[in-house]
């Protein structure tokens, strides 16, 4: 993965945690690389050695990856955790419903107790407590806590500790920082990954001006080995400035050869951001032309799925036969996916077709796309499979299609399914559909399952689809299935759980493992990382946004170690 400088910030916790769905590192949510990630040391169609690096986007095809990959970068969209936990749920101690406002007091619980402790964690002596205490301050968005972080980021001797006060001044979104990052992403001291996510800093701070001047070469960056990885990162960083005058520099990097490829990639995916609608026939004579650059086709897919109306019938039939035909599998996956956002009977007619001409590499992606479409005739086509299918990782996307279709005439059949046979590639994905599906009925099932198997995967999806399904009522259940788990990957995925759907239910015993200073450090660690979920004000993490509709066969290593944070 991205040559031989990559190194996650927090390695011990990954050789302990890692499994498919969430685990730990940089003091936030880890959100690791899906099998069939893009990045594996997988040999590309056209090239010699392995995927995409720093270099830029892949000149010919990429080797396809798995539709979980594209889940893992875009789920927190679609599963709106916070959101409807807060639906059809009272205030403790009232019987009024609490439709649109907090479950509890976050604020005051950041202000008297939270930011209080992170900043005391900020100074632990060990590297995984300061790393989690950073990233959570940075939630909080505490000013108390802009100055211990900048000491962090120029003091400490770990590298990992280094980049997260870093990352926790990103999440911050203080105007104040403005030139702090611009002296960061000009500095000859600084990794090329420390300067591209202060470039991303500056896109969540709306300085739209010095990211155009830096896609421009008017901005003095001593290295040129660092130029790819600062344009690239400021292409999709400009996306996120929500500035009306910055799509015009985006088409125009999209059309041209410089920067780089790696910008002309991201740079779709901004101008999506942006709705810069004159860029729509360049978009569209990208993913025409199979001689362009492979990355600037996938970005150009990705991005039709905003800025293609239903009612454009002529551009969703070219849309519509690229995902069935075009030779590259990767590009008729995203062109899938953004067919279903698109959404609508012509859209979900060609989606159908394109099911014909998909090879086992492709289906998940057509069938979540189908999903997307919400439409009945699709949920009840994605049953039909859903009966026929058997490969489990077909078997799996299919269900989550099932579950954002909000076809509950399913949920019988796949509740069914769930207690014939459990299996680890597709037993998770099903009970999270059963979750989407508001099935009440599933609810003995799914809690069954999580007493008896031990599985992280399973437990971390399980736990989702239990909070999905009783909302806070599920807290008691979780905290008492992390006192009875043995393993330390089993109690990492409850903990990370009670971060994701937890309330102020969960601080106590979150606090009580932080504090048990027999546990090992990094499951401490976990429990400081849920906490900082829990006091997060914003319903979706920052950084979560960050990945929707992200082209992630673009090699940016800022990007990708941001990517993991949720």
């Amino acid at each position: 993965m991205y040559g031989g400088e990559f190194r996650p910030m927090m390695r011990t916790a990954l050789l302990l945690l890692l499994f498919a769905g969430a685990a730990f590192a940089h003091g936030g949510v880890y959100r690791p690389p899906p099998r069939g990630n893009p990045f594996d040391p997988t040999p590309t169609p056209g090239r010699p050695g392995g995927g995409p690096t720093t270099a830029g986007a892949p000149k010919s095809q990429a080797a396809p990856t798995r539709w979980e990959t594209w889940w893992g970068y875009n789920r927190e969209r679609y599963l709106r955790i916070r959101e409807r936990l807060q639906q059809r749920t009272v205030r403790s101690g009232t019987d009024a419903p609490n439709p649109t406002g907090e479950l509890f007091d976050r604020e005051g619980l950041r202000q008297t107790i939270l930011t209080p402790l992170m900043i005391e964690a900020l100074g632990h002596e060990e590297e995984e407590i300061r790393t989690a205490a950073a990233v959570a301050l940075g939630k909080f968005r505490a000013k108390a806590a802009i100055k211990p972080l900048k000491k962090r980021f120029t003091d400490d001797r770990i590298r990992q500790v280094r980049e997260a006060a870093l990352v926790g001044l990103l999440l911050m979104r203080d105007a104040s920082l403005r030139d702090w990052f611009r002296g960061v992403v000009e500095s000859p001291k600084e990794t090329r990954r420390v300067r591209g996510m202060a470039v991303m800093a500056l896109g969540f701070l709306g300085d739209s001006a010095y990211l155009e001047s830096i896609l421009k070469g008017k901005v003095k960056i001593d290295m040129r080995a660092d130029l790819r990885e600062i344009h690239s990162t400021a292409a999709l960083a400009l996306g996120f400035t929500q500035s009306p005058f910055s799509g015009s520099t985006l088409h125009k990097v999209t059309k041209q050869y410089e920067p780089s490829d790696a910008a002309r990639a991201f740079a779709p995916v901004s101008l999506a951001r942006l709705d810069y609608l004159p860029a729509v026939p360049t978009l569209l004579g990208l993913v025409k032309d199979r001689r362009a650059d492979a990355g600037v086709r996938y970005g150009a897919a990705i991005a039709a799925g905003t800025l293609i109306p239903q009612a454009d019938v002529e551009t969703i039939e070219l849309l519509g036969k690229k995902a069935q035909k075009d030779h590259d599998r990767t590009l008729r996956g995203f062109l899938a996916i953004s067919l279903g956002r698109i959404g609508g009977d012509e859209a979900a007619k060609h989606l159908v077709a394109g099911l014909k001409y998909a090879q086992p590499s492709e289906r998940g992606f057509f069938y979540i796309a189908l999903g997307l479409t919400r439409s009945e005739e699709a949920g009840s086509l994605l049953l039909d499979e859903f009966k026929k299918i058997k490969n489990n990782s077909d078997r799996g996307a299919c269900a989550i299609g099932i579950g954002l279709s909000g076809y509950r005439k399913a949920a019988p059949t796949l509740r069914k399914r769930v207690q014939e046979k459990v299996n680890m590639d597709f037993t998770p994905h099903c009970m999270l559909a059963l979750g989407l599906l508001d099935d009440r009925e599933s609810i003995p099932v799914i809690q069954e399952l999580l007493k008896e198997y031990k599985d992280p995967a399973l437990r971390s999806e399980g736990a989702v689809a239990l909070a999905l399904l009783r909302r806070t009522a599920a807290i008691p259940e979780l905290i008492e299935l992390l006192r009875t788990s043995k393993s330390l990957r089993s109690r990492g995925a409850i903990v990370q759980a009670l971060g994701l759907v937890g309330t102020d239910k969960a601080v106590d015993p979150l606090l009580e493992i932080y504090k048990d200073t027999k546990r090992p450090e990094v499951e401490r660690a976990m429990a400081l990382a849920a906490l900082g979920r829990i006091g997060d004000p914003d319903a979706i993490p920052l950084l979560a946004t960050m990945t929707f509709d992200l082209n992630y066969y673009v090699g940016s290593e800022a990007v990708n170690e941001l990517a993991t944070i949720l």
